[in-house]
């Protein structure tokens, strides 16, 4: 009795699929072997039939392959499938450092993904929009000025993607220089003819 695959080799999608087998056969079979991450159905049958090849998501680092045979009394058809690896998801910001002044102000982080992600900060002085994205994007951000006596204060944005590392941005604002100044002296007296006075400013 003969048996075969009209195709020798299928591919199926990296992140997962179903995907159907075409076979011929001129009598009784049954699928013998086939990989471990591979579903088949139905694993046996009598004539012409298609099967149907179901993988999960290859979350390996390589191309996975295996074969399927399928025997007869006296026939082996064989079936080659791979699954390459899927892509990872992954995210990128720029900058990755950003100093402002103590009058607060915006600017705008450019995000590289291949996937969807969230924006998130522990502060109140900050603002961003928009909060999440898929894909690539832009995310303005606004700082308030800075009121205190602050040398300096600083943050990070957290831009966390799905199943990919946690990248930031780090906010440095800057307080207002103030240069202090001496006066001396302090206090002078003139008398009703007025005068002239020396005044030490350092």
């Amino acid at each position: 009795m003969d048996v075969a695959f009209t195709a020798t080799n299928v591919a199926i999608d990296p992140e997962g699929a179903t995907v159907e087998a075409a076979l011929t056969s001129n009598g009784e079979w049954s699928v013998d072997t086939y990989p471990e991450w591979l579903t088949i159905s139905p694993t046996s049958g009598k004539g012409d039939a298609t099967l149907t090849l179901t993988a999960p998501a290859n979350n390996g680092e390589e191309t996975r392959s295996g074969e399927v045979r399928v025997k007869t009394k006296d026939n082996t058809a064989t079936l080659t499938v791979t699954q390459e690896p899927r892509e990872k998801n992954s995210i990128s910001v720029s900058p990755i450092d950003k100093n402002v002044d103590f009058e607060g102000g915006m600017f705008e982080i450019e995000v590289t993904a291949n996937c969807e992600w969230t924006v998130t900060t522990a502060v109140d002085w900050i603002s961003y929009e928009p909060t999440s994205g898929m894909g690539n994007g832009t995310v303005v951000v606004t700082v308030e000025p800075m009121m205190g006596d602050f040398a300096q204060r600083e943050a990070h944005l957290f831009f966390n993607g799905s199943e990919s590392e946690l990248v930031s941005v780090h906010v440095t604002q800057y307080a207002q220089l103030i240069i202090p100044i001496n006066i001396s002296p302090e206090l002078m007296s003139f008398d009703y003819t007025g005068g002239e006075r020396t005044l030490s400013v350092d």
